[in-house]
């Protein structure tokens, strides 16, 4: 009998002893007005109370030693950083008070510092640091454009890399800062690229290039240097730049080996659809090919927590929602070993800490569909699974129709499982035991929403949310940023753009307000006075601000701008007519145009209820922030692009719809 039972034996015992108690002592004793006698003794009465007092003694004595079971109270598992409402949150897991550090709604991709004590983030083209108390914000090289920025695995400093294409290294609070490598000069993208930390916090990886303007590169390769200074150390120099490129992935957690995608081409399209992956030894030496097409994603790509084992999400083809399969490759002797099936499209593999066993995302391979609603019902059905790390023993941890599932993380002890959810546009975080029991929703919301769509179906979860689970432990190997486009531009193919006419100036830094108030997730800028520009030629209409100045030819282009703006806050919408006969053709043209480079990702969205891409920039010449790519009714191919402030641009640009 358990103790909660029991109690409720105890409780009915009592009251029963109470009532007779009340009865007896009512019918005890008899009142008269004129005599008074001494009630009669009734031994029966007594003898039952003091039955009753004895079982009551008894049951307390049995209750006192019944011991009642509680529950394992949940571990202390880290911390969450997330974006909602376009600011940058912060949570302890698994039940604390969320705290809000911006306010301005403009901020993506936080990252947590190895102490858990400072956070680092994009503020459009600007990186901030700020403290997890709300304190000391401050951005990167005084508030100029950051290509680059990454914490040291093991302290509270962090590499960044200037739009200028030097390497520095400077302390979380901003102290202590130098320059590591000086910029070359050369034509814009000249210099160092990526860069990945060595596990241990001791070398720093980069992509170098060297091009003279109006010239190829003359130089592509791959460079490390000491954190504490020194000469770089060549690792690997491509024999001919313009053939092939190598674009860091990250390293090895033996630190014995340097992962990188092989470009081909400076093609952004060929880039787009899956690159070869490639393992070098830290000293130099040759290439050594992991798998020969994997997806240019950070989650495509995990290090094992020891050794040179390397899981990856292999198969060729933009398209995330086929030919996609985890895989297990030696870095060293590059012998690859298929872990899931043919029938099934699996990709984000993650190790568990003890290096036993990968979680993964896996729904039914649908083919290579083209798009549009066969695409959408198939990464629906995508759900976390795990496996032994021989790919033995695959289990299914959720299975809820409702949501799709993607981007599992694992807690430092192993325990529970970090997820994201997506139902429709809305995206939330997850948690669950390693088992995939105990699912409990620990974030609501993550906006602005990443759509249903992504690129080709993938989602970029790191522009949305990081977990720092504890203090510094030697396990994973530290990836390197999504790789974007080759420093250098292949030759421009002709994209109807017209430049704006100001010249770019330097914006003033904006620094984040903290508060504890909760937040608004909708839009932050919302257009009031406004005109409407309508195209009758291409069947388009579009709001603009009414003390916007509009130019342009019906048919061709139209400028909508606001002149009281300039240089890098210049605000304007330019809308020009495209010959390509898809969406996918359009997004090739952008590719391989001059602004290619800049290319960050591109999403499918809905735009006046048709199928488009957006398409996002970063650090584009201009300050071109956003593409919009939409094919008309009548057929006609159109690019909507966005200078300035991106998110007075989406409020302009979510107006646009066509028109008869």
């Amino acid at each position: 009998m358990n103790a909660v039972k029991c109690r409720k034996v105890v409780a009915v015992w009592l009251a029963v002893a109470l009532l007779a108690l009340a009865a007896l002592t009512a019918c005890g004793g008899v009142l008269e007005v004129d005599v008074e006698r001494t009630p009669t003794p009734d031994h029966a009465a007594t003898a039952t109370v003091a039955a009753l007092a004895t079982e009551n003694a008894r049951l307390a004595t049995q209750v006192a030693t019944l011991v009642v079971p509680t529950s394992t109270p949940m571990p202390s598992l880290g911390k969450l950083t997330y974006v909602q409402g376009g600011d940058v949150w912060i949570k302890a897991l698994p039940d604390g008070e969320p705290q809000r550090l911006t306010t301005d709604g403009r901020n993506s991709a936080p990252r947590w510092s190895p102490s858990g004590e400072w956070l680092a983030f994009h503020k459009e083209h600007q990186v901030w640091v700020i403290r997890t108390s709300g304190t000391d914000a401050h951005p990167l090289d005084d508030g100029t454009a950051v290509n680059d920025a990454r914490w040291s695995p093991v302290e509270d400093r962090i590499a960044y890399v200037p739009g200028v294409g030097s390497l520095h290294l400077v302390n979380a609070n901003g102290s202590d800062e130098k320059e590591l490598v000086p910029q070359w000069g050369g034509a814009p993208g000249s210099g160092v690229g990526r860069i990945a930390w060595s596990p241990d916090g001791t070398w720093i990886g980069y992509e170098w290039t060297e091009t003279e303007p109006e010239k190829p590169p003359s130089y592509q390769g791959l460079r490390r240097i000491e954190a504490n200074g020194g000469e770089p150390v060549e690792i690997y120099a491509n024999p001919d730049p313009l053939a092939t490129q190598s674009l860091l992935a990250g390293w090895s957690a033996d630190e014995q080996y340097i992962l990188f995608w092989r470009g081909l081409e400076m093609s952004a399209s060929l880039m787009a659809g899956g690159l070869p992956l490639m393992a070098i030894p830290v000293g130099g030496g040759e290439p050594v090919e992991l798998a020969h097409a994997v997806l240019v994603h950070d989650d495509f790509i995990a290090s094992a927590p020891q050794g040179a084992r390397i899981a990856v999400a292999a198969g060729g083809g933009r398209e995330s929602w086929t030919h996609k399969r985890i895989a297990l490759v030696e870095a060293g002797d590059g012998e690859l070993t298929y872990l899931t099936s043919e029938d099934v499209v699996a990709f984000s593999p993650s190790w568990s800490p003890d290096g036993q066993q990968i979680a993964y995302v896996a729904a039914p391979d649908i083919g290579p569909v083209a798009g549009g609603e066969p695409a959408r019902e198939g990464i629906r059905k995508r759900r976390i699974w795990a496996m032994d790390a021989d790919g033995s023993n695959p289990r299914q941890l959720t299975n809820d129709p409702k949501y799709r599932d993607e981007r599992p993380l694992w807690s430092a002890d192993g325990s529970y499982i970090l997820f994201a959810r997506l139902v429709d546009e809305q995206a939330s975080l997850w948690l669950m035991r390693a088992d995939g029991n105990e699912q409990h929703q620990v974030v609501d919301e993550l906006t602005p929403s990443p759509g249903q769509f992504g690129y080709y179906g993938h989602v970029d979860w790191d522009q949305f949310f990081d977990w720092w689970r504890g203090p510094v432990r030697d396990t994973e190997v530290i990836a390197a940023p999504t790789p974007g486009p080759s420093p250098t531009a292949r030759p421009p193919v002709s994209l109807t753009l017209t430049p704006p006419p100001p010249t770019p100036t330097p914006r003033p830094p904006v620094s984040p307000t903290p508060t504890p108030s909760p937040p608004t997730p909708t839009p932050t800028t919302v257009l009031t006075a406004t005109r409407t520009y309508t195209d009758t030629a291409h069947g388009f209409a579009i709001d603009y601000p009414a003390d916007w100045d509009v130019d342009g030819v019906q048919g061709a282009f139209v400028w909508l701008s606001n002149q009281a703006t300039s240089g890098e806050g210049h605000q304007a919408i330019n809308i020009a007519a495209l010959t390509e006969p898809s969406l996918e053709a359009m997004l090739d043209n952008v590719e391989g145009s001059s602004f290619g480079p800049y290319l960050i990702m591109a999403e499918s969205v809905q735009l006046g209820g048709l199928e488009a891409l957006k398409v996002t920039l970063r650090q584009a010449p201009e300050a071109l922030s956003l593409l919009w790519l939409v094919i008309t009714p009548q057929g006609q191919g159109l690019t909507i692009a966005a200078y300035g402030d991106p998110v007075l641009a989406e409020a302009i640009v979510t107006t646009w719809r066509p028109v008869p």
